[in-house]
């Protein structure tokens, strides 16, 4: 299990940094506001290892586990600080 690798797929396949507006986690899940929720690829999410499924609703959610934590960690290393809205409950 390489959470920095899987955080670059995750990036990557949710549209690239630049569609990025806001990232936070709850206990099981990745919370991304996208600019354009077209530019995410659920089909690509789903084969990331560690990825246990994609909701596509007001947020678009990547589903994790337990594991989210360290997968937010390493996605925050790759944005920058206004991308954060924090750990949710």
């Amino acid at each position: 299990m390489d959470n920095k690798k899987n955080a670059e797929l995750i990036l990557q396949h949710v549209g690239g940094k630049e569609n990025v507006v806001s990232l936070a986690h709850c206990s099981t899940r990745l919370r991304f506001v996208l600019k354009d929720s077209k530019k995410a690829d659920s089909e690509k999410l789903k084969t990331v290892d560690q990825v246990l499924g994609v909701v596509d609703s007001l947020q678009y959610q990547v589903i994790i586990g337990n594991n989210v934590s360290n997968v937010y960690a390493e996605l925050m290393n790759m944005l920058d600080d206004k991308h954060s809205i924090g750990h949710k409950t």
